[in-house]
């Protein structure tokens, strides 16, 4: 009985004392979708589509730690489903720090993750390839909105000033 190759592999698979149940539940899970993946390819069936597989992979996780009557469970599908249809998740996107918070003095805050920075274009251009336009754009900033901090912008600004750079005179005497 133990010769055919599924039967042998369930055994070796559950014989593991060792291995960890949240782990054979990922497994399981990422292993459906996956077939759901490959359903999908193969299948005509108009009903099976992106969107469905989705919302199946992401009420899987969600009811691994929340139980939910059969009828709670065909309406959360159906409303994540649609959900995921229109493009409302995207939008469900908050900032690491409340806007009006995020500028001071001495630093800024960034909207992104709530990292503290003296110059937010560059730290934004390296960690998140953002320009600060599209970051603006992102987060709904106006166009004044700093990328450096105020008391920063001053101390550069002095030591430019107090070294003279910058500064051309055009009736040099020459030596």
């Amino acid at each position: 009985m133990l010769d055919h190759p599924r039967q042998t592999d369930q055994v070796s698979r559950f014989a593991e004392p060792s291995s960890d149940p949240a782990r054979q539940i990922d497994r399981d899970l990422d292993g459906f979708i996956q077939d759901m993946g490959e359903l999908l390819t193969r299948s005509s069936n108009p009903q099976l589509d992106l969107h469905s597989v989705l919302a199946t992979k992401i009420v899987l996780r969600y009811i691994e730690t929340q139980p939910l009557t059969p009828d709670a469970l065909v309406e959360l599908v159906s409303s994540l489903r649609a959900a995921l249809h229109n493009g409302s998740l995207k939008q469900a996107r908050l900032p690491a720090v409340p806007i009006d918070q995020s500028v001071t003095a001495d630093y800024l805050i960034c909207l992104e993750d709530g990292h503290q920075c003296k110059s937010l274009q560059r730290y934004l251009k390296h960690k998140f390839q953002l320009s600060p336009h599209a970051y603006r754009l992102r987060w709904g900033l106006p166009a004044d909105y700093p990328m450096v901090a105020e008391n920063y912008s001053r101390r550069r600004s002095y030591l430019a000033r107090s070294h003279q750079l910058g500064r051309y005179e055009r009736n040099k005497p020459q030596v």
